[in-house]
């Protein structure tokens, strides 16, 4: 089944929008990771609905029904989020942490969702097939030092 559709423009579109503003102080790039980690699924599931819409099937049986975003093996999004984090994290001296800007965050974990020399960061699956392609995949290696991942 598959989409050629590419998810560059869907993801310049999102930088487009208001980032979130302020900054994190934490620990280390874990804490900031559980403390942002809802919040950053959320932003795939709002930034990311028109691109879901204009595939508009299962990407691997045709279904139009139940409709999620999946991210690619190798791709996934806590592996994006902490990579995000590793990039825009500076040090934070007076409490021995990190400091992360919420905007920088933010547009690094988008671009980071831009296709790659291996095609799409995201698939458009139904419930029965992310479940699957989960599976499927659960030990794929994250590729976090390769040239696609810079943001």
């Amino acid at each position: 089944h598959g989409s050629p559709l590419s998810l560059d423009p869907y993801v310049e579109r999102a930088l487009r929008r208001r980032a979130p503003r302020g900054a994190i102080v934490a620990e280390d790039v874990a804490a900031v990771e559980r403390f942002v980690g809802v919040l950053f699924c959320r932003v795939i599931q709002t930034h990311f609905n028109t691109f879901v819409r204009d595939v508009g099937a299962c990407e691997r049986c045709g279904t139009t029904h139940a409709l999620e975003r999946a991210h690619r093996a190798g791709c996934e999004r806590p592996q994006l989020l902490r990579h995000a984090i590793s990039l825009v994290a500076r040090p934070h001296p007076a409490s021995n942490g990190i400091e992360v800007d919420a905007g920088s965050l933010h547009a690094a974990f988008l671009r980071l969702h831009r296709d790659d020399a291996a095609g799409r960061r995201l698939l458009v699956l139904c419930h029965a097939c992310h479940r699957a392609y989960d599976a499927e995949n659960k030990d794929t290696p994250f590729r976090e030092g390769s040239a696609a991942m810079a943001p």
